[in-house]
């Protein structure tokens, strides 16, 4: 299956996104699915275009973290793509954004990296540093 690349610019609010599917299932801590539905219909205030773009501007910076740290480790990194956005192709309505894709060492295959930020007094929600525990809304 060959997933369906969306230019930048698109509409948001015409997409289920993974960050939604926690509030779609009832799982979210901070929304519900009266409050995404909200967040479809309303446009966004300035505020959380705020809030969104300063997380977008962290991305860049932990990615570059993680790139230096793969190389500190011996690896060769490189950059497939930051931010491409792609629809399914059976159920339309639902998209995603691959913060970052990389090929490591040379090797054909593509992987796909989500970069998170978060404030220190969620930290521990996260696991032990260097390990792929998250909390299951993410």
């Amino acid at each position: 299956m060959t997933l369906e690349t969306i230019p930048s610019g698109h509409d948001r609010s015409k997409y289920l996104g993974g960050s939604d599917i926690a509030a779609v299932i009832g799982m979210s801590p901070w929304r519900t699915p009266l409050d995404l539905w909200r967040d479809k219909t309303t446009p966004r205030s300035d505020v959380q275009k705020a809030v969104f773009k300063r997380g977008q501007r962290w991305e860049s910076v932990v990615a570059e973290m993680l790139i230096e740290s793969l190389e500190a480790q011996g690896h060769t990194v490189e950059i497939i793509g930051t931010n491409n956005r792609y629809r399914d192709p059976e159920h339309a309505f639902m998209a995603a954004e691959i913060d970052f894709e990389i090929k490591l060492d040379g090797s054909d295959e593509v992987t796909n990296v989500e970069l998170k930020t978060v404030h220190p007094f969620k930290l521990r929600e996260w696991g032990e540093s260097g390990s792929d525990t998250a909390p299951v809304h993410y």
